[in-house]
């Protein structure tokens, strides 16, 4: 289950202005997790998520002119290794809104590209617009959604921003794949916020992972400040208040207030990681997810966990099935993957076997 949808649910105690991870980072984490990786930035800005409440939509840019703001690329950026060779494709008349998966058919693009000097900018408007298209997978294969992509930008913005639109695209993926890593989230909660950051570095360039996640890095080292005030044991109730009000005062006005609408969250999702890793019973999850974000939050994010743990036990079901079928002897291999299509068409929905289908793809499974 995506990060996001956790953050979600958490976040219903108070609404937030806008929504998450997202995730999933990642992602199918974004497949899966990337959803991940996930996101106090995404409630703060926007980030297209479909668990989170409607953002704003997206503003059209005007043709590059001097008057544009913002600068070109820098040579960090324009330098950060490509995540993907595949090559851009087209149909002709065929739009982006014959490609877009059923689900988001209608739906308002969220995000936006910002060109100056001939150049497509990195900035939170272009991570909210690969995030909603990012939105597609479980639908939709990387490809298919890259070719959905390609085409949006053609139509909206023309031919000169679709190359460099696709390889900053093929970057954001990359790092989302690279995000779910079962070692970065082996790590405790600052461990991994550090290794984000490098990879996020490695993977985008400074310019561009700074320009995506500076904020987000920032809000998520205050809400394990945060945490960890909340956690020690040797405060008072009085003492415990004054050290987070401190930490508080230290942030700027406007910042302190979309903390408290966004920080429940960041915090119950890094709170369910720590839950996970100690094997918490579902009682013990309950209680300590009321004690931080209240009860109506910690009932959905219950619910969350029973859709959670039946999907993986249906993984586990295909994984076993695909395994037994694999293992017969005497069968073709066009056998094999018929009798394992049969059993994927009694078990899961159309949109469940893309689903299952694409973690295979990218060896989730």
């Amino acid at each position: 289950m995506p990060d996001s949808e956790l953050n979600h649910a958490a976040s219903q105690k108070a609404p937030a202005r806008l929504r998450p991870g997202r995730i999933l980072l990642y992602a199918i984490l974004m497949f899966v997790a990337m959803v991940i990786a996930s996101i106090v930035w995404r409630l703060i800005h926007g980030a297209a998520d479909v668990m989170l409440p409607p953002a704003p939509s997206a503003v059209a840019v005007p043709a590059p002119t001097d008057e544009t703001t913002a600068t070109s690329t820098s040579p960090d950026l324009q330098t950060a290794p490509a995540a993907s060779t595949l090559a851009a494709t087209s149909t002709p008349g065929v739009t982006a809104a014959d490609l877009a998966p059923p689900s988001l058919r209608g739906s308002e693009v969220d995000g936006s590209l910002t060109i100056a000097n001939g150049r497509v900018l990195p900035n939170l408007e272009l991570r909210r617009l690969f995030d909603y298209f990012l939105t597609g997978l479980g639908e939709m294969d990387v490809p298919a959604i890259r070719n959905w992509l390609q085409a949006y930008v053609r139509e909206r913005y023309g031919d000169a921003a679709v190359a460099e639109t696709l390889s900053l695209f093929d970057r954001y993926v990359e790092l989302g794949l690279a995000s779910a890593s079962a070692e970065l989230n082996a790590l405790d909660q600052r461990q991994r916020l550090a290794a984000l950051k490098a990879l996020r570095t490695k993977l985008l360039g400074s310019e561009m992972a700074a320009a995506f996640f500076a904020e987000e890095e920032q809000y998520l080292g205050y809400t394990l400040d945060r945490l960890d005030i909340l956690n020690n044991a040797a405060l008072s109730e009085s003492e415990r208040d004054q050290a987070l009000q401190a930490l508080e005062a230290q942030l700027p006005p406007t910042v302190r207030e979309s903390i408290h609408q966004a920080t429940l969250g960041v915090v119950a999702e890094e709170q369910t990681r720590e839950l996970d890793a100690r094997g918490a019973d579902a009682a013990t999850r309950h209680a300590e997810r009321e004690a931080l974000v209240g009860r109506d939050a910690a009932d959905r994010l219950a619910t969350l966990d029973q859709q959670r743990a039946l999907w993986d036990q249906r993984v586990a079901a295909y994984k076993a099935e695909h395994a037994r079928i694999m293992s017969l002897t005497g069968l073709s291999a066009d056998t094999r993957q018929q009798q394992l299509a049969a059993w994927l068409a009694q078990q899961f929905t159309p949109e469940e076997r893309t689903r299952i289908e694409a973690l295979q793809a990218i060896g989730a499974l």
